[in-house]
């Protein structure tokens, strides 16, 4: 928890140093706080740009799953609330209203991955009502192609990723009604190869990350029937290494991040119990930084966001004591979305 914290801090100072930089002026070399470091580190901001939503969307769930018990003190809940402000103004302000969706960052064109990280964020601060849901859902319903599948935005590039992006945010929106279902479901599954998974395309290779993307893709749609549950879950459980660890495709070292792919996916099709619990949460949490917080893609190595978010994640897909149950199929934790179906 204390990780989540120094990452929402550094950023507040970093802001308010930005604020105070403007306000002093950047004529010549000593206008900017900081000099060539401060101005390599403001350049390196906007290049990271692109992940910001995303990033605003891992702070939250890691929190939420982190349970009660490791809620900040009653006397921080007021500035607690001021950041909860401060991270809806930042969700909110990134979408390009003519559009619909959501960009990365302010000013960004949208994609339908960041629309998906957004609809997540609001979904979680039970927020929805904030959102011109229509015009949103039309949005990612005008990104369908002939034969079903998904483009991420307006340049075309087509993937698995994105038909499991545009189902998800769709019926996280109530929406599903605005595509063509029968072929949004006949495109994953022309993605199934010989080995049971999926891969991005027809006839590309089988990966974890694919195969979490179709299969959720056919969850959503209630078409989980179109899988081999036997074949993928033999390809699934072959992704577990020596090390407990999980990894992406055959011969790749184990990643922490796979822990979510592989697990939620065989949560899916009934296929779980088939890998050994036990040593890949013990291989997660010697992903540890035991000093500092934060867990990393394989044991020793720096931390980071990424890596944190899968690793709770996988726990608790695992049910590991003290961390709150999460849907396997929309990547929430299982009482956000109980709330945004129930209520409806």
């Amino acid at each position: 928890m204390l990780y989540f914290e120094r990452l929402t801090n550094q950023g507040e100072e970093d802001k308010a140093e930005q604020e105070a930089g403007a306000r002093g002026g950047h004529g010549g070399r000593g206008g900017a706080r900081g000099g060539p470091a401060r101005s390599l580190h403001r350049h390196r901001g906007e290049e990271e740009g692109f992940v910001r939503v995303a990033g605003d969307g891992a702070h939250p769930p890691q929190r939420r799953l982190l349970g009660p018990h490791h809620a900040r003190p009653p006397q921080q809940a007021p500035r607690r609330r001021r950041r909860r402000g401060r991270r809806l103004d930042h969700v909110l302000l990134p979408p390009r209203i003519c559009a619909g969706g959501f960009g990365g960052n302010v000013g960004h064109d949208p994609h339908v991955l960041y629309t998906l990280s957004a609809v997540q964020v609001l979904c979680l601060f039970d927020r929805l009502d904030v959102l011109d849901v229509d015009k949103v859902a039309d949005y990612v319903a005008r990104l369908q192609n002939e034969d079903g599948s998904f483009s991420g935005d307006i340049w075309g590039e087509v993937d698995t990723r994105f038909s499991y992006i545009a189902l998800c945010t769709l019926s996280l929106l109530h929406r599903l009604h605005k595509i063509d279902m029968q072929k949004a479901v006949d495109f994953v599954v022309s993605c199934k190869n010989l080995d049971g998974g999926f891969g991005a395309m027809p006839g590309g290779e089988s990966h974890a990350g694919q195969i979490f993307c179709c299969v959720g893709a056919l969850a959503i749609a209630g078409s989980l029937h179109h899988i081999d549950r036997d074949l993928l879950g033999w390809w699934l459980c072959e992704r577990q290494c020596k090390d407990g660890g999980l990894n992406g495709r055959p011969e790749k070292l184990a990643d922490v991040c796979y822990s979510w792919w592989v697990l939620s996916s065989l949560i899916m099709i009934d296929r779980v119990h088939w890998i050994d619990k036990e040593k890949l949460t013990k291989f997660i949490l010697n992903c540890q930084d035991k000093e500092n917080g934060g867990i990393s893609d394989r044991p020793d190595n720096a931390v980071d966001i990424y890596h944190t978010y899968f690793g709770v994640a996988g726990l608790s897909l695992m049910e590991y004591p003290g961390v709150k149950p999460m849907d396997p199929a929309y990547a929430l934790p299982l009482d956000v979305v109980n709330r945004v179906f129930l209520r409806k």
